[in-house]
């Protein structure tokens, strides 16, 4: 079974508690319509949508969205959260290689890293290409990563963290530059003393690698930054935000 398929549930949750709020929901939500400026109702997929809040917050501005993801438990609280928004979204469930939702989009998202999951650069463009292939001509993909080239500047093989229930998180990484993947163990020791251990296997990229991804797959990158409010694309940016056209 994939890393992928077995990480995600209920203690993301917790993981990702600083990271998920509505602000930064908000902050997001405000940027993707800078950037691809979509039309008034446009129909928006939002790919790997996780819980859905990105799909649920532009639902709410009166866009067409629909959510795909393989994991169950984001997309059981993905319909309870629109329920409770009063917004509709057509949730999917499938792997990112096969989208299931019917064609065309006027635009695709995919947010907070979540791409690079495969073993081989070869599955990766096969998600690049089911994007190009559901997309109308002059549709447009935003894709959201963390920048490789930041990363490695704060690289740390060993970190932990504390919660704030005494739980402690440690985090043991391993980088491999031929592949451009890191491996992480999450260990999380609870206050019980009982011991809860996850794997993530991610491949980083840098701007001009996830450029050239989606080149290769048919799409035209547009123009590229640093974050959700305009920030240049540098190697101190935290996360490589490009916009691509299929023509």
């Amino acid at each position: 079974m994939a890393w992928y398929e077995e990480f995600f549930g209920e203690e993301y949750f917790e993981d990702y508690a600083d990271l998920i709020t509505p602000e930064r929901t908000e902050w997001d939500v405000e940027g993707i319509l800078s950037y691809l400026e979509p039309a008034p109702g446009a129909r928006i997929l939002d790919l790997c949508c996780g819980h859905g809040r990105h799909s649920i917050e532009l639902a709410r501005r009166g866009y067409e969205m629909c959510g795909q993801d393989l994991t169950q438990v984001f997309l059981d609280r993905a319909r309870r959260d629109a329920e409770a928004a009063g917004v509709d979204v057509e949730w999917l469930r499938g792997d990112m290689r096969e989208i299931a939702h019917p064609p065309p989009f006027d635009a695709v998202i995919n947010m907070f890293t979540a791409f690079g999951y495969f073993d081989d650069d070869a599955e990766e463009l096969r998600v690049l290409r089911e994007v190009h292939r559901v997309l109308r001509p002059g549709g447009k993909l935003l894709i959201d990563v963390i920048n490789r080239d930041w990363l490695m500047g704060r690289f740390r093989e060993r970190d932990w963290q504390e919660r704030q229930d005494g739980s402690r998180l440690l985090l043991h990484r391993r980088f491999d530059p031929l592949t451009g993947r890191n491996r992480e163990a999450r260990i999380l020791v609870r206050p019980s003393g009982e011991i809860e251990q996850r794997e993530v296997s991610v491949r980083l990229l840098n701007p001009s690698e996830l450029r050239g991804m989606l080149e290769t797959a048919g799409l035209e990158v547009e123009c590229g930054y640093g974050g959700f409010a305009g920030e240049e694309l540098t190697p101190d940016a935290s996360r490589i935000v490009l916009v691509a056209t299929k023509p």
